[in-house]
């Protein structure tokens, strides 16, 4: 095992602190991504109660949940491979 020199070394941990801390920055993101989508599919979700099955209210209202939970679903996947 060989040591770098000491200005290498701290070269070094200083860019790692920094990766480490622009990687936090993308997940904390990607995680206010996903509370966001959630709360949005809540609210789609509530919205039902208000419509007849059938309705073009209803049909719409499915539209857009079923695009945010598709959304939701390739958002949790970014999560994932950030969280690796």
């Amino acid at each position: 095992m060989f040591l770098l020199p000491p200005s290498v070394q701290q070269l070094w941990k200083k860019f790692e602190q920094k990766t480490s801390h622009e990687k936090r920055k993308k997940i904390k993101k990607v995680e206010n991504k996903i509370n966001k989508l959630e709360k949005e599919i809540t609210k789609l979700e509530f919205k039902f109660v208000d419509f007849r099955y059938g309705t073009p209210e209803f049909i719409e209202n499915q539209k857009k949940l079923d695009h945010f939970k598709k959304e939701i679903e390739n958002t949790i996947k970014q999560w994932e491979k950030l969280n690796e």
